[in-house]
């Protein structure tokens, strides 16, 4: 009886230690964890896709060509990092004759023409609302006021 016990619970502890050990292995790759709220997991056709076309149609029909315009975007709790750069990339892709780049860049305050705001809430002293659109709002960049003399 222990010939075939032995072997058998043998098999079964291999067996078991390697499917603990590829579910290890694996883990950074199951892509289960991350929601398809994810701007990286974004394709056409998706809801949050199209939302944001329709908002950024809105703004090109309004913003002359060759523009730079700031994105601003809600940073979601517990998103991934790159949310804001894959969320920049599908604005720049939807907004081919303009310069895009994410509000969150240092250089944005000093190029920036145009702000985005995709329901990011944004109020600085230095922004004039252009137009409320389909989910999100257009503002103008006024530049900075001059420094008071002593």
């Amino acid at each position: 009886m222990w010939r075939k016990t032995i072997p058998g619970l043998l098999l079964l502890w291999c067996a078991l230690s390697f499917a603990l050990e590829m579910a290890r292995a694996l883990e950074g790759w199951d892509r289960r964890g991350i929601t398809p709220r994810s701007p990286s997991t974004w394709r056409f056709g998706s809801p949050q896709l199209e939302r944001l076309a329709t908002c950024l149609g809105e703004v090109r029909r309004r913003v002359p060509p060759g523009r730079t315009i700031a994105y601003a975007a809600p940073v979601r709790p517990g998103a991934e990092k790159n949310d804001v750069f894959f969320r920049a990339l599908w604005a720049a892709y939807l907004l081919p004759g303009d310069d895009v780049l994410p509000i969150q860049d240092p250089a944005a305050a000093q190029v920036a023409q145009y702000v985005v705001d995709d329901r990011a809430g944004l109020d600085l002293a230095r922004l004039e609302l252009v137009a409320q659109l389909t989910g999100c709002r257009l503002f103008r960049v006024l530049p900075p006021s001059p420094a008071p003399s002593p």
